[in-house]
């Protein structure tokens, strides 16, 4: 939340949710990149910037050491990485997630 604000983050999610692969968005989860280090996996700001496109000047990956295929289960060191990020990382449940503002509470990573 330095660098962007909650309701840019919201809009950027509704852009790509897909319902009809039950990829809807409710909420937003947060973490902080140094959590994510501390998993032994980095973080690389990978700005998406192409015109005519859903700009996001903020987006970054988490690189875990592995590149998953679709289909194949990750290796268990791998997996174990994504497991902690994963418990690691705050929800925030969306009360409105149709409404175009961020109404939840406030998100904080402290």
């Amino acid at each position: 939340m330095d660098y962007t604000t909650v309701g840019f983050c919201k809009g950027a999610s509704k852009k790509i949710e897909q319902p009809q692969h039950r990829r809807s968005y409710f909420g937003l989860a947060a973490i902080l990149a140094k959590e994510i280090r501390d998993t032994k996996s980095d973080v690389i700001y990978s700005p998406i910037l192409k015109p005519k496109t859903d700009i996001n000047p903020y987006h970054s990956d988490i690189k875990i050491g592995y590149i998953p295929e679709k289909g194949k289960q990750l290796p268990s060191e791998f997996q174990e990485k994504v497991n902690k990020i994963a418990e690691t990382a705050r929800l925030f449940v969306d009360p409105d997630p149709n409404s175009a503002n961020w109404t939840g509470e406030k998100i904080l990573l402290m």
